[in-house]
């Protein structure tokens, strides 16, 4: 078996490769990517206890909505510093990374109703998911028809040469806020019958 050659200690670009378990790593791209952190290890550990003592007290009574806003604002300073790191060194990708983050606890509340009809036993009117308070039929259409179409129409405008994936991502929103205009539709006439 071939010997291979020892690595080099450093690289012409100052990035030193590491091997471990057959895998390179480059240094170099370590501080790359923590670099894209700029939030102390503290703070992340701090808001990780502090969202597992309030989810602790969802066990001693508490409202799980309450719970769910004070995680959100436990970990919104987080938020607020990545995004701005983002916003410094790639503009952009700041604004897809508020996106990303909207649309990812849209989900979550969904996948909770889902859990509440499916698992729990509830109805769809008594699934909210996690922050109920939150679960009205404006807040949808004004998020999933408002919202998610202006930033995706703003991206495909912005990155429509350089991104395909785009092409694909705008019919499919735009889809979704018809969906959204049609429910709202439905919502309005069956409200104002109701009130005849």
């Amino acid at each position: 078996m071939p010997s291979r050659d020892p690595l080099p200690q450093e690289l012409p670009d100052q990035s030193v490769s590491c091997e471990k378990g057959g895998q390179h790593m480059s240094t170099s791209f370590v501080r790359h990517i923590t670099a894209l952190h700029p939030v102390p290890l503290y703070a992340i550990i701090i808001a990780s206890l502090s969202s597992s003592g309030l989810l602790l007290a969802h066990l001693m009574g508490w409202q799980l909505w309450l719970i769910a806003l004070l995680i959100l604002l436990v970990w919104s300073p987080i938020f607020v510093r990545a995004t701005a790191a983002l916003y410094r060194q790639y503009c952009w990708l700041a604004f897809f990374f508020v996106l990303l983050v909207a649309q990812s606890a849209h989900f979550t509340e969904h996948i909770a109703q889902m859990i509440q009809i499916h698992l729990l036993g509830l109805s769809g009117a008594q699934a909210h998911g996690i922050i109920g308070v939150l679960d009205f039929e404006w807040m949808h259409f004004i998020f999933d028809g408002g919202w998610v179409p202006i930033c995706a129409y703003t991206l495909f405008v912005v990155y429509r040469k350089s991104n395909p994936w785009l092409w694909v991502l705008v019919p499919i929103v735009t889809w979704h806020a018809f969906e959204h205009v049609t429910i709202m539709s439905f919502y309005l006439r069956s409200s104002a019958a109701a009130y005849r």
